[in-house]
């Protein structure tokens, strides 16, 4: 198994992230993005969603497990999105890297023959 990392990268790997676009005790708003080789090739809004809470059900403990709730919701809807598994599962063989090839240092007014 490759693994990706700063010495030893895996270029063609896709790179993902959520963006928190709105959060409220009721509301995650986000935007999932996926790239491969700087191309965005996923991008999807997302929206998880708690019916409100009584004023007397609000407690420290009880909005920090509604959280923890939305949050596992969250995640679990990014996973389980059959368009996010596509683009994570899809075969990349075939992607060129685009990396522009390295050029010899040639210092000014050289004579190149």
């Amino acid at each position: 198994m490759l693994v990706s990392n700063v010495d030893n990268p895996d270029l063609p790997a896709p790179t993902m992230w959520v963006t928190l676009l709105s959060i409220t005790d009721e509301n995650y708003d986000v935007r999932v993005t996926v790239q491969i080789m700087d191309n965005t090739v996923f991008t999807k809004a997302n929206t998880i969603q708690e019916l409100p809470l009584a004023e007397k059900d609000r407690s420290p403990a009880a909005l920090e497990q509604r959280a923890y709730r939305m949050t596992n919701r969250l995640i679990e809807s990014i996973i389980k999105d059959p368009g996010f598994q596509k683009v994570l599962t899809e075969p990349r063989g075939s992607i060129e890297l685009r990396i522009p090839p390295r050029r010899a240092h040639v210092p000014p007014g050289s004579v190149i023959s």
